[in-house]
């Protein structure tokens, strides 16, 4: 790399990065405080002004940075109530959102033995964020109301004018690019083109979320059942009592059933070859001439085999040394 084109770049990286700390001193000079306590930007005056620097000419005072009057304010609420019905509650905060061009950002419904909860979080235009607090309230009965105001203004400006001073740098970058020729200058000044880029993609990214905060305002209703799930409910008749329990226990027996044929299938590949396995076992054994079921009884005849339903038993043979002797 050429020593003068070297030394061009860097006082032009270290320039903007001069440029870039000065508009952010200057913007928040520019920003003061009110004596209510909400803030607010006041506008430029002639000593105040910030020249924009358009190359070649940086010292040109025509365009300056126009900062505005208008407060950015991000505003939060949450609303803790009661309610005769979660769901219609739940119905109407959802067309309060729709009314003022907003939409529902989270939902959650939960229930215990005793009573129903419901957390909604709507955002609303802030124009119309009083309004649709003031109708949420008229669904029930209040308890507690937060408010949270969030000036934002002073954030807003600082991301604005690194914007535009990345922007400035683009350009410049790109100038010189075009005039490069050695390909070691084209690559760092690319390598530096590229990383400004991802600084104002970045800080866009923030400029927007900060817009989208301050254009729609959130609110966030906890809403419990006022009367609980005892008095809410109508109870069940003796027949809708018997019509659910026998269909339980139909639904249980059914179920059991199934439960039982799919364990037998699913253990047929075990049980048949087990099975085999019994039924040849049983037919060596049996075999075996000391088996018991080869046993010989008293009569001549095989146990195993002997008629269980005899009526009579056969006596044993008589023994003949207790045959009595008849007298001489």
């Amino acid at each position: 790399m050429k020593p003068k084109t070297t030394r061009a770049i860097a006082a032009v990286l270290l320039f903007f990065s001069l440029l870039t700390g000065c508009s952010a001193i200057n913007d928040r000079l520019n920003v003061s405080s009110d004596t209510s306590g909400e803030g607010g930007v006041t506008a430029p005056t002639d000593q105040g002004l910030k020249p924009d620097f358009v190359p070649p000419d940086y010292n040109n005072n025509d365009k300056t940075v126009e900062l505005g009057n208008e407060q950015k304010l991000v505003k939060t609420a949450t609303i803790a109530m009661t309610a005769k019905n979660i769901q219609t509650a739940q119905t109407e905060i959802d067309l309060i959102a729709k009314r003022y061009s907003g939409y529902v950002y989270y939902m959650q419904q939960s229930q215990t033995s005793e009573k129903r909860y419901l957390t909604i979080t709507i955002k609303v235009a802030t124009a119309n964020f009083d309004t649709a607090i003031e109708e949420i309230k008229k669904l029930g009965t209040t308890s507690n109301v937060t408010l949270d105001v969030a000036d934002v203004t002073t954030q807003f400006i600082d991301t604005e004018a690194r914007i535009k001073t990345l922007k400035i740098k683009e350009e410049t970058l790109i100038g010189i690019l075009a005039k490069a020729t050695e390909i070691q200058d084209i690559l760092a000044i690319e390598s530096s083109l590229q990383q400004t880029r991802q600084e104002i993609e970045s800080y866009e990214g923030q400029l927007n979320a900060l817009k989208n905060s301050t254009q729609f305002s959130r609110i966030t209703v906890q809403v419990s059942d006022e009367t609980g799930l005892a008095t809410t409910e109508e109870p069940e008749s003796a027949w809708d009592r018997f019509r659910n329990n026998f269909s339980k226990g139909l639904r249980y027996w059914a179920d059991t059933a199934v439960d039982v044929i799919s364990g037998i299938i699913f253990l047929l590949p075990v049980l048949l070859p087990l099975a085999v396995i019994l039924f040849i076992a049983r037919k060596v054994v049996r075999r075996n001439p000391n088996h018991w079921s080869n046993r010989i009884g008293p009569d001549g005849t095989p146990l195993y085999h002997r008629t269980p339903n005899r009526t009579a038993q056969q006596s044993p043979p008589a023994d003949p040394d207790q045959t009595p002797k008849s007298k001489s």
